[in-house]
């Protein structure tokens, strides 16, 4: 299941790379809303700064799609 999940996910993004950029927003928010619930912090968090649960999340999302963009445009540039 999983080889033949992933072998059709590659096809679909060779086919449509536009899902490429939205999946990786999608991982990066992921990854900030875990960073922002993470029991060692939470409670810091909720009592000092309640708004770095909504902040947190959305600009890993960005970080991690301008990071790609830059990398796929100096890639572009060396070629």
């Amino acid at each position: 299941l999983l080889l033949v999940g992933s072998s059709r996910l590659l096809r679909l993004m060779d086919r449509f790379p536009i899902i490429v950029t939205p999946g990786a927003a999608l991982l990066g928010y992921v990854g900030g809303e875990m960073a922002v619930n993470d029991l060692a912090v939470v409670g810091w968090i909720d009592s000092h700064f309640y708004a770095l649960h909504q902040f947190v999340p959305i600009g890993c999302a960005a970080f991690i799609v301008v990071v790609g963009k830059l990398m796929a445009a100096r890639r572009q540039s060396a070629v």
